[in-house]
């Protein structure tokens, strides 16, 4: 069975929109690939993050760069 790796997502913003959107480089999903994992996208504003990490029981995690702390609430949560 392949292994689970969650990845957190940095937050950028759309210019043509008027929203805020979570991202990663396609450069990690390529990573993952070669690596035969498979990669679990960590959403930046979920409520009950504790419930989301337990319900996948990741083998790992990664905390992507991106966003300094202070820049943005939901993600420093």
């Amino acid at each position: 069975m392949r292994k689970k790796i969650g990845i957190s997502l940095r937050v950028t913003d759309a210019p043509n929109y008027t929203e805020k959107r979570d991202s990663l480089s396609q450069d990690w999903i390529k990573f993952f690939e070669n690596l035969d994992l498979i990669p679990v996208l960590i959403p930046n504003t979920l409520e009950h993050i504790e419930n989301f990490l337990e319900e996948f029981s990741f083998d790992g995690l990664i905390l992507s760069g991106g966003d300094n702390i202070g820049d943005n609430a939901d993600r420093d949560k």
